[in-house]
Order: C-alpha cells, then sequence, then structure tokens
C-alpha cells in the first residue's frame, strides 16, 4: 500500500533540495526566482503551494493543477505565455544582468545583517561609540 504524500509550503517553508535548498520560498521569491518555484509546482508530484502563492504566481485558475501530480506540458505553455516580453539576444543579455544584481543585492542584505549582530557592533553600540 503506497502513501501518497503531499507537502504544502507557506512563506516560511524550506524547500529542501536543489540549489535552493536553504532558503525559505519568500527568500527565493525575494531574489526574483519565480520561475523556478513554477516549475517545481508542474513537475515535482508532492509539492504544492498556499493559495496565498499560488494567487502571486498565477493571476488565472485555469494553471492549478490536481495535486498530487504533474504537469511538465502545462509548465512549457506558462513559459510561452508569460516568460517575457523582450525578445532576441538583447532580452537574454539584460535578464542575465537582472539575475545577478538581484541575487548580489540579496546576498549584501543578508551579509550586512550578520555584521550588525557581531558581538564587538553590539558593544560598541552600547557603550555610545
Amino acid at each position: 500500500m503506497d502513501v501518497i504524500r503531499l507537502r504544502t509550503l507557506t512563506t516560511k517553508s524550506r524547500l529542501g533540495f536543489g540549489q535552493y535548498a536553504d532558503m525559505t520560498i519568500d527568500q527565493i521569491i525575494a531574489i526574483k526566482k519565480k520561475i523556478y518555484l513554477v516549475w517545481v509546482y508542474f513537475n515535482i508530484n508532492g509539492i504544492s503551494f498556499t493559495d496565498d502563492i499560488l494567487d502571486a504566481f498565477f493571476y488565472d485558475k485555469k494553471w492549478l493543477i490536481d495535486k498530487p501530480g504533474t504537469n511538465p506540458k502545462m509548465f512549457e505553455e506558462y513559459i510561452n505565455r508569460y516568460k517575457s516580453k523582450i525578445h532576441g539576444v538583447e532580452g537574454l543579455v539584460v535578464k542575465r544582468k537582472n539575475k545577478k544584481r538581484s541575487k548580489a543585492r540579496y546576498i549584501s542584505k543578508q551579509a550586512s545583517r550578520h555584521t550588525e549582530t557581531k558581538k564587538s557592533v553590539l558593544q560598541a553600540r552600547n557603550q555610545g561609540r
């Protein structure tokens, strides 16, 4: 007897696999990797998202699929319809630059948060320096 497992992820959940395994869903959206999460939704059998996340991904309810289940062809249709309004080589260059910039901004924000909580920084702040 097979047990059907379905993980419904929220904004604070972590995927636990892939290149974004240690990031929350909210962090993945923050670095503008929404298309990766859409791919996960259509291609991974046992993973779904809460209604608020699905509403952010899909403006039309026709894109929702029955879970557990997959539909890779529907993902291809989604990409063809909504992926890009910029065509050609210029569009690819712009997309690459934007992805690199957004990821770099996110990483620098995370790094700055960690430096603020160091013991020496907090000690200096308490002593009025």
